[in-house]
């Protein structure tokens, strides 16, 4: 269904039978955010993956835990590609989203600003448009990982990815190298049907409903 109709769906339908998987998903944002300050130690787990086949309630656990995300990180973006055009999915909306603060975009994006813009046409445009412009693929997935880096020393949060089946050739190398990089200052909690080639990563698959 589109995503009114399914949202609308779910609203009716109690959340029940989740509770193990909730509790992982908690646990890893806990073990990330430790205290005040998150771990960005090259063996912490920097990414939950919801694994399973479609309609199994994937999307709706990674909502009902987002919802439940109040204290720290201070900062939550999230990406939803069903029913949009945005390059870079999943990432794309998120990318977009801190590009508009300001803070952001005249902060750290004025060094990776002309990445953002062959990466996202049609944001406003960067601060110093005479920023390093990227030379091929490679160069652009290293500075738009700098980017999200950059942008979330500021206030270290949570990406929520649905989908990540459903993106573009960039988005997932951008992921990947976002998860590989000890300075990540992001925890992720994706959904997808399968993943591979994310480091840092703990899988989580959905079966049927616990009792």
């Amino acid at each position: 269904p589109v995503p009114f109709m399914r949202k609308l769906l779910e609203a009716e339908i109690p959340f029940v039978g989740r509770d193990v998987a909730m509790m992982r998903l908690r646990e890893a944002f806990r073990r990330r955010f430790e205290g005040a300050a998150i771990r960005t130690s090259a063996d912490s787990v920097a990414a939950v993956v919801l694994l399973g086949e479609p309609g199994i309630g994937k999307t709706r656990l990674m909502r009902e835990f987002r919802a439940t995300v109040t204290t720290l990180p201070p900062v939550v973006v999230g990406g939803d590609p069903y029913g949009k055009d945005v390059p870079c999915l999943p990432l794309g909306d998120p990318i977009a989203r801190l590009w508009q603060r300001r803070a952001i975009r005249e902060g750290p994006g004025v060094a990776h600003g002309r990445a953002i813009e062959a990466l996202l046409p049609g944001l406003q445009p960067p601060a110093d448009p005479s920023g390093h412009e990227p030379t091929d693929q490679a160069d652009l997935v290293r500075a738009v990982t700098d980017f999200l880096v950059e942008a979330g020393k500021q206030r270290p949060g949570t990406l929520f990815l649905d989908n990540l089946d459903g993106g573009d050739p960039i988005g997932p190398l951008v992921l990947a190298d976002l998860l590989a990089r000890e300075d990540n200052p992001w925890f992720v909690v994706a959904t997808a049907r399968s993943v591979r080639g994310l480091p840092r990563c703990e899988r989580l698959v959905l079966g049927g409903l616990e009792e």
